[in-house]
């Protein structure tokens, strides 16, 4: 969204995320000139943000996915006063000042959050509890259909089958060319990798500051919302779950945050 901030290696990296609702519907016949002074007036604070280092990850349109609330902010920094700062800035807009944040969340990341900021972003609260028997059955036939030594297996197989037809046909026909055979066989049965072109969601894990029982949150970030249901494998890996509904949304610019508050 916004260029990333200068994040300062092996500092603490927090989060602030920001979910905004309409009090009530906005009518708003504004002009075109209108729309685009407040447009332009919020991608100007956007940009000042990340003059101060505080990283726009991304802003998400809610709608379908929330009943009240429209639009969620994730915001990122090396320290939370930058996060407060950013938060009243982000107020005085035209364009959110007009609305009321229903949720405001500071997390510190627990875990590196590498790549850029994908196209859906789902976040919910986490836990480490123990798995019910459902889900490991589950985990079980996932694991068992995409482990890779299972696709490994089959593709010995396959090249196993075809150097006993090659040597079948070499009884029946006679000897052929060994190096020109050998490069028939490369071209086709190359062992291709089933990862190659499998798309994954990227996962952050963060803590909730606050004394108090630990309180964990997933992010999972994704270009296909299908990669959204479920447990990422981050959250397989560590045995977490997730224990409340999730905050769901897809990644949208600031004229279409107009097109959405308004």
């Amino acid at each position: 969204m916004t260029d990333t901030a200068d994040f300062t290696e092996n500092a603490p990296v927090y989060s602030l995320f920001l979910v905004f609702a309409e009090p009530e519907l906005i009518e708003t016949r504004a002009s075109a000139d209108e729309a685009v002074r407040l447009t332009e007036q919020l991608s100007n604070v956007f940009t000042e943000l990340a003059e101060s280092h505080v990283e726009v990850r991304g802003t998400y349109d809610l709608t379908g996915f929330d009943s009240e609330a429209s639009v969620l902010i994730w915001l990122r920094s090396t320290t939370i006063d930058d996060l407060q700062w950013a938060k009243r800035q982000l107020q005085r807009t035209l364009l959110l000042g007009d609305t009321v944040i229903v949720e405001s969340i500071v997390t510190l990341s627990v875990s590196e959050l590498e790549g850029e900021a994908k196209t859906w972003l789902s976040l919910a609260p986490v836990s480490a509890e123990q798995v019910g028997d459902d889900f490991e059955d589950f985990d079980e036939d996932f694991d068992a259909e995409y482990d890779e030594d299972h696709y490994r297996e089959d593709e010995l197989d396959a090249e196993e089958l075809a150097a006993a037809d090659r040597e079948t046909a070499q009884q029946t026909e006679g000897p052929t060319d060994d190096a020109a055979g050998q490069e028939i066989a490369s071209e086709e049965f190359e062992a291709e990798d089933p990862y190659e072109d499998f798309e994954v969601e990227l996962t952050g894990i963060h803590t909730q500051i606050g004394i108090g029982q630990l309180r964990l949150l997933a992010t999972v970030e994704a270009d296909n919302p299908s990669l959204l249901i479920g447990r990422s494998v981050t959250m397989l890996e560590n045995g977490l779950v997730t224990v409340a509904n999730p905050t769901t949304g897809r990644n949208v610019t600031t004229a279409e945050l107009y097109e959405i508050l308004r």
